[in-house]
Protein backbone atom coordinates (compact mmCIF):
# COMPACT_ATOMS: atom_id res chain seq x y z
CA UNK A 1 0.00 0.00 0.00
CA UNK A 2 1.36 3.48 -0.96
CA UNK A 3 0.07 6.70 0.78
CA UNK A 4 -0.13 9.07 -2.05
CA UNK A 5 -0.79 12.79 -0.17
CA UNK A 6 -0.47 13.87 3.18
CA UNK A 7 -3.78 13.49 5.22
CA UNK A 8 -5.92 15.06 7.89
CA UNK A 9 -7.99 12.92 9.36
CA UNK A 10 -9.66 15.49 12.11
CA UNK A 11 -13.52 15.95 11.94
CA UNK A 12 -15.82 17.63 14.01
CA UNK A 13 -19.07 15.73 14.74
CA UNK A 14 -22.43 17.07 15.58
CA UNK A 15 -22.26 17.17 19.28
CA UNK A 16 -18.88 19.88 18.88
CA UNK A 17 -16.38 16.47 19.89
CA UNK A 18 -14.29 14.93 17.24
CA UNK A 19 -15.16 11.77 15.50
CA UNK A 20 -13.28 8.93 16.43
CA UNK A 21 -11.18 7.02 13.74
CA UNK A 22 -11.76 3.81 13.77
CA UNK A 23 -8.51 1.59 13.56
CA UNK A 24 -7.50 -0.07 10.36
CA UNK A 25 -8.53 -4.05 11.14
CA UNK A 26 -10.48 -3.05 14.12
CA UNK A 27 -9.60 -6.62 15.53
CA UNK A 28 -10.88 -8.58 12.86
CA UNK A 29 -8.24 -8.27 9.60
CA UNK A 30 -4.45 -7.90 10.64
CA UNK A 31 -2.39 -6.28 8.15
CA UNK A 32 0.03 -8.55 6.21
CA UNK A 33 2.18 -6.66 3.58
CA UNK A 34 4.34 -2.93 3.01
CA UNK A 35 2.30 0.08 4.08
CA UNK A 36 5.00 3.09 2.25
CA UNK A 37 4.19 6.50 3.64
CA UNK A 38 6.12 7.77 0.91
CA UNK A 39 7.46 10.74 3.03
CA UNK A 40 3.63 11.86 3.55
CA UNK A 41 2.32 12.88 7.17
CA UNK A 42 -0.86 11.29 8.46
CA UNK A 43 -2.57 14.57 10.85
CA UNK A 44 -4.99 14.61 13.14
CA UNK A 45 -5.59 11.09 14.49
CA UNK A 46 -8.29 10.96 17.13
CA UNK A 47 -9.33 7.54 18.59
CA UNK A 48 -11.41 7.17 21.99
CA UNK A 49 -12.33 3.85 22.76
CA UNK A 50 -15.57 4.46 24.71
CA UNK A 51 -16.80 6.22 21.79
CA UNK A 52 -15.69 3.54 19.16
CA UNK A 53 -17.38 0.53 21.67
CA UNK A 54 -14.32 -0.68 22.13
CA UNK A 55 -13.71 -3.58 24.81
CA UNK A 56 -11.69 -6.14 26.34
CA UNK A 57 -12.16 -8.71 23.40
CA UNK A 58 -10.96 -6.06 20.88
CA UNK A 59 -7.26 -6.88 19.53
CA UNK A 60 -5.74 -3.42 19.43
CA UNK A 61 -6.22 0.38 18.75
CA UNK A 62 -3.73 2.65 16.68
CA UNK A 63 -4.34 3.64 13.12
CA UNK A 64 -3.74 -0.45 11.95
CA UNK A 65 -5.49 -2.26 14.94
CA UNK A 66 -2.73 -5.26 13.72
CA UNK A 67 -0.01 -6.32 11.35
CA UNK A 68 1.35 -9.30 10.76
CA UNK A 69 4.69 -10.28 9.22
CA UNK A 70 4.48 -6.27 8.06
CA UNK A 71 6.98 -3.61 6.58
CA UNK A 72 5.90 -0.08 7.72
CA UNK A 73 7.94 2.86 6.07
CA UNK A 74 8.49 6.13 5.28
CA UNK A 75 5.90 7.87 7.40
CA UNK A 76 4.86 10.74 10.08
CA UNK A 77 1.79 10.99 12.36
CA UNK A 78 1.25 14.09 13.49
CA UNK A 79 -0.75 15.00 16.51
CA UNK A 80 -2.46 11.98 17.36
CA UNK A 81 -4.93 11.36 20.61
CA UNK A 82 -5.64 8.41 21.49
CA UNK A 83 -7.34 6.99 25.03
CA UNK A 84 -8.31 3.45 25.35
CA UNK A 85 -9.36 0.94 28.18
CA UNK A 86 -7.47 -2.72 28.46
CA UNK A 87 -6.62 -3.17 24.68
CA UNK A 88 -2.97 -2.75 23.15
CA UNK A 89 -2.22 0.31 21.42
CA UNK A 90 0.20 2.32 19.50
CA UNK A 91 -0.08 5.51 17.83
CA UNK A 92 0.98 3.40 14.47
CA UNK A 93 -0.16 -0.02 15.25
CA UNK A 94 -1.67 -1.94 18.56
CA UNK A 95 -0.33 -5.38 18.46
CA UNK A 96 2.26 -6.36 16.32
CA UNK A 97 3.18 -10.33 15.31
CA UNK A 98 5.56 -12.18 13.20
CA UNK A 99 8.80 -10.90 11.24
CA UNK A 100 8.13 -6.90 11.03
CA UNK A 101 10.12 -4.05 10.06
CA UNK A 102 9.62 -0.41 11.25
CA UNK A 103 11.97 2.46 9.29
CA UNK A 104 11.69 5.65 9.15
CA UNK A 105 8.88 6.55 11.18
CA UNK A 106 8.56 10.06 13.13
CA UNK A 107 5.82 10.08 15.66
CA UNK A 108 5.34 13.80 16.43
CA UNK A 109 3.09 15.06 19.07
CA UNK A 110 0.00 14.14 20.67
CA UNK A 111 -1.14 12.24 23.39
CA UNK A 112 -2.14 8.42 24.54
CA UNK A 113 -3.15 7.09 27.71
CA UNK A 114 -4.47 3.80 28.48
CA UNK A 115 -5.10 1.26 31.22
CA UNK A 116 -4.02 -2.07 32.10
CA UNK A 117 -2.54 -3.19 28.76
CA UNK A 118 0.66 -1.99 26.43
CA UNK A 119 0.74 1.20 24.83
CA UNK A 120 3.38 2.40 23.32
CA UNK A 121 4.39 5.96 20.88
CA UNK A 122 4.59 3.66 17.72
CA UNK A 123 3.55 -0.25 18.79
CA UNK A 124 1.85 -1.33 21.44
CA UNK A 125 2.72 -5.22 22.14
CA UNK A 126 5.54 -6.94 19.69
CA UNK A 127 5.51 -10.55 19.46
CA UNK A 128 8.40 -12.15 16.79
CA UNK A 129 11.03 -11.00 15.13
CA UNK A 130 10.82 -7.13 15.28
CA UNK A 131 13.12 -4.64 13.35
CA UNK A 132 13.06 -0.82 14.24
CA UNK A 133 15.16 1.57 12.09
CA UNK A 134 15.38 5.34 12.17
CA UNK A 135 12.30 5.77 14.11
CA UNK A 136 11.40 8.90 16.44
CA UNK A 137 9.30 9.93 19.29
CA UNK A 138 8.95 13.35 19.77
CA UNK A 139 6.99 15.79 21.96
CA UNK A 140 4.54 12.75 22.28
CA UNK A 141 2.89 12.31 26.15
CA UNK A 142 2.50 8.58 27.08
CA UNK A 143 0.96 7.79 30.10
CA UNK A 144 -1.72 5.68 32.58
CA UNK A 145 -5.08 6.30 33.13
CA UNK A 146 -6.10 5.42 36.84
CA UNK A 147 -2.64 4.11 38.01
CA UNK A 148 -0.53 2.12 36.69
CA UNK A 149 -1.88 -1.29 37.55
CA UNK A 150 -0.73 -3.72 34.67
CA UNK A 151 0.49 -1.20 32.39
CA UNK A 152 3.34 -1.29 30.16
CA UNK A 153 4.45 2.46 28.77
CA UNK A 154 7.08 2.74 26.30
CA UNK A 155 8.43 5.14 24.04
CA UNK A 156 8.70 2.74 21.20
CA UNK A 157 6.90 -0.31 22.14
CA UNK A 158 5.04 -0.76 25.17
CA UNK A 159 5.48 -4.17 25.50
CA UNK A 160 6.82 -7.57 24.29
CA UNK A 161 5.30 -11.09 24.70
CA UNK A 162 6.34 -14.41 24.50
CA UNK A 163 10.14 -14.70 22.85
CA UNK A 164 9.67 -11.15 21.12
CA UNK A 165 12.85 -10.23 19.67
CA UNK A 166 13.69 -6.83 19.06
CA UNK A 167 16.51 -4.62 17.53
CA UNK A 168 16.90 -1.05 17.03
CA UNK A 169 18.90 1.38 15.27
CA UNK A 170 18.78 4.88 15.19
CA UNK A 171 16.28 5.48 17.70
CA UNK A 172 15.09 8.63 19.34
Amino acid sequence: VYLDANIDLYEMGEDDEPVSFRPIGDGKAKFEGTFDGQNHTIENLYQNGWDLGLDYSTEAGGLFASAVDASFKNLTIKDAEIVMECIDMGVLVGYSYGNATYENISIEGGTIANYQRYTGGVVGEVNGTHTFKNVDVTDTVISSLWGDFDTSLGGIIGGKWGNATVTMEDCD
